[in-house]
């Protein structure tokens, strides 16, 4: 019986990541780094302080990633500002169809605090779940598990009850640590060898995620 699911934000629920591309290529053009797309698709999933050594083992001490995680701040805060930022493809759809059943629904982000509770006033999807558990409330990151294990905590639903929604490959690897039921729905991250060779499944849109939870907890609708 599944009775939570965690979520990943960016890429998982709203449509964020093009944003994120474009804006670390464009700013980092004018800060004098050729920031490539497939460099900061690497990135998707990591915590902050994993992220920021990841750019800087590829370009240098000297890389801006903080003035860059300002730039991408700034890019999706202007994109809800302007209704272009939308939810990702059936997203709206499972998150009231879990609470209609009372299943618990957790976002689980590598966003620090600060800045999901700005995003929180300008997407109001965000506000239907019942917690929320970013990057600065656990000891470490992704791909660590500790952000999942505190979602199962304060959902108070052990790993059997629990399935972990992610795009990302640092995130599946955090939900397989948790000893979740993991599934990918990829973005702009592709399944690799580590992914096809795990536990994890992979799932085409979050209408299957749906199906899949319909069918495990004989759901009649």
């Amino acid at each position: 019986m599944i009775k939570c699911v965690l979520f990943d934000m960016d890429g998982t629920i709203i449509n964020s990541e093009k944003y994120t591309i474009s804006s670390k290529i464009i700013e980092g053009k004018k800060l004098g780094y050729d920031v490539s797309r497939e460099a900061v698709i690497g990135s998707f999933g990591l915590s902050r302080e994993n992220s920021k050594r990841y750019f800087k083992n590829i370009y240098g001490e000297d890389f801006p990633y903080d003035i860059l995680s300002e730039y991408r701040f700034e890019y999706i805060i202007n994109a809800m500002k302007s209704n272009e930022l939308e939810a990702m493809p059936y997203a709206e759809e499972l998150i009231l169809f879990l609470k209609k059943h009372n299943i618990k629904i957790c976002l689980c982000t590598s966003t620090n605090s600060k800045r999901v509770e700005v995003y929180r006033t300008l997407f109001p999807l965000l506000n239907e779940f019942d917690y929320y558990i970013t990057n600065d409330m656990v000891k470490q990151g992704k791909p660590s598990p500790d952000i999942f294990i505190e979602g199962m905590r304060q959902s108070n639903c052990l790993p059997s009850e629990t399935i972990v929604v992610e795009d990302a490959i640092s995130g599946v690897v955090a939900g397989l640590k948790a000893n979740a039921t993991t599934i990918m729905v990829p973005d702009y991250v592709k399944p690799d060898e580590f992914v096809y060779n795990s536990t994890a499944l992979i799932m085409n849109s979050l209408k299957e995620v749906k199906e899949y939870i319909i069918k495990t907890n004989n759901i009649k609708e």
